[in-house]
């Protein structure tokens, strides 16, 4: 239930690994296959680096396994308020968040 996520690597350490929202384009597709087409995207965990997605999109972490631990600072994010504001008439949101523990 959130629209934006994020990871922000304190560390090195093990990749976080992004998969192909279309993976079934390489189902009987030879035009694909053709060229250098891979389902999975490696991103390589660089201390300070911050990478951001939209949270449709299907994301895991390899394991670990070296010698310090690993780090990061993962968060998803959901607008409040008017979304699409300006736009068009027809398309405007308005987004409020409840929190049923604090009573908001």
């Amino acid at each position: 239930m959130s629209f934006l996520s994020g990871v922000y690597y304190v560390t090195d350490g093990s990749p976080t690994v992004f998969e192909d929202p279309v993976k079934h384009r390489t189902e009987a597709q030879l035009e694909v296959l053709r060229h250098e087409y891979a389902p999975h995207q490696f991103v390589e965990a660089d201390p300070g680096k911050l990478i951001l997605f939209p949270s449709w999109l299907f994301h895991s972490a390899t394991p670990h396994f070296g010698n310090k631990d690993r780090y990061i600072i993962s968060f998803n994010v959901m607008p409040t308020g008017a979304i699409n504001y300006n736009l068009a008439t027809d398309s405007v949101a308005n987004i409020e968040i409840h929190n049923k523990e604090k009573g908001l």
